[in-house]
């Protein structure tokens, strides 16, 4: 019976979770499930509910080493609430000289144009990591579709929808799992 686990871990506005899952042919296992308030009064900077967010992460993961010490996830999930997370919605459209089909590339184009149009709507903020950059419809020449790739026209357009953390937050949410080679948690924002 081949196993692998699960570790999945939410930065919320008033607590930081982790639940620890064992997955064994079609069957799923709760091993483990940690809550750990965070206590913060209306003047708390977003520096300091960072600073004691990653020490009860710190905390968690280290109960969790001491009690759990032959598993090894191999699939990581963080969870990151809006206190963490910039979001916004980008429209970004692309008009071309001649009709085209269009490829990866153009999409790519218009994520990348987006990106910068949501980095410079921002106040003045540090360096961000983007965790989330999703299309929410295209349109080509005006017309609706759900995948732009493959259709022909001269207009590309979509609405995207944008999120990023402090790269600060990120890296320390990295080095908190010490994971080999390109292994990278994946961030879902809420």
């Amino acid at each position: 019976m081949k196993s692998n686990h699960l570790l999945a871990i939410q930065f919320g506005t008033l607590s930081v979770s982790a639940a620890l899952f064992e997955r064994a042919n079609d069957h799923c296992r709760i091993l483990e499930v940690i809550r750990r308030p965070l206590t913060h009064h209306l003047q708390t900077s977003a520096d300091e509910l960072v600073r004691s967010s990653l020490a009860e992460c710190y905390a968690m993961l280290s109960l969790m080493k001491k009690k759990h010490r032959t598993i090894c996830p191999s699939i990581i999930r963080v969870g990151i609430a809006s206190p963490y997370v910039l979001s916004r919605t980008e429209h970004v459209e692309n008009i071309y000289s001649d009709s085209r089909v269009f490829v990866s590339a153009d999409v790519e184009e218009l994520l990348a144009t987006g990106k910068q149009q949501f980095f410079n709507a921002l106040p003045p903020h540090g360096p961000l990591t983007v965790i989330e950059a999703i299309p929410m419809a295209f349109t080509v020449n005006g017309y609706s579709t759900r995948h732009a790739i493959g259709q022909t026209g001269k207009q590309l357009a979509s609405d995207i929808r944008y999120s990023a953390i402090p790269e600060t937050f990120g890296n320390a949410i990295l080095a908190q799992f010490e994971l080999p080679g390109d292994k990278h948690p994946t961030y879902l924002p809420h």
